[in-house]
């Protein structure tokens, strides 16, 4: 296993473009990160975010409107120019926005109970059942299994481009 981790990190380290080692090197420096520094990063578009849920806290901005509440409240840049509309890279972040908090909460409960609520009825079913039929089997390991897929899908969806970039 070191073996593989060694010869890609080598192979890496050859093969990949100018700058990238560089690049990748900010993930350690936030100081440096443009999602930290600039208006184009994550933090001043979650910002502006919430900004938008400040001014429409119980319906959101309407389904698919992240960009378009953008465009209509357009933020400038310290030349004067007009940012492009982007994406806020944070599902969670976009339903809230776009939805408002009563369904925001109500989607993160239906995420909360994909996963609590699957260990608790995992935990219900008898252990004998992975010897059984293959429904009982299939029942049982997808109790297991499913609760892992919620976790891993809200890691990545708090880090997803879910917007399309919109040209203003």
């Amino acid at each position: 296993m070191a073996g593989i981790v060694v010869t890609a990190t080598v192979v890496m380290a050859i093969a990949a473009p100018k700058g990238y080692i560089a690049k990748m090197g900010t993930i350690f420096d936030q100081k440096g990160d443009y999602n930290f520094t600039e208006q184009t990063g994550r933090i001043a578009i979650w910002k502006r975010g919430l900004g938008f849920l400040a001014q429409h806290p119980l319906n959101g901005v309407g389904i698919g409107n992240y960009g378009r509440a953008q465009w209509e409240n357009p933020t400038y840049s310290e030349t004067g120019a007009q940012l492009p509309v982007q994406a806020p890279h944070n599902t969670f972040l976009e339903v809230l926005v776009e939805l408002g908090i009563p369904t925001f909460l109500f989607w993160a409960s239906v995420l909360w109970m994909g996963v609590v609520g699957l260990v608790q009825l995992k935990n219900r079913l008898p252990k004998r059942w992975l010897k059984e039929s293959a429904e009982r089997r299939f029942l049982y390991l997808a109790c297991s299994y499913l609760p892992v897929s919620f976790l891993g899908w809200a890691v990545g969806a708090f880090n997803a481009n879910t917007l399309e970039q919109v040209q203003a």
